[in-house]
């Protein structure tokens, strides 16, 4: 259970940090 929740967690940071980037235009 552990582990899926890192992996959850880890996707959900990616998937934010996607959305950031593409909110700045891109830059950072």
């Amino acid at each position: 259970a552990i582990a899926m929740l890192a992996i959850s967690v880890n996707l959900v940071a990616d998937w934010v940090l996607n959305r950031t980037t593409s909110l700045k235009g891109g830059r950072g």
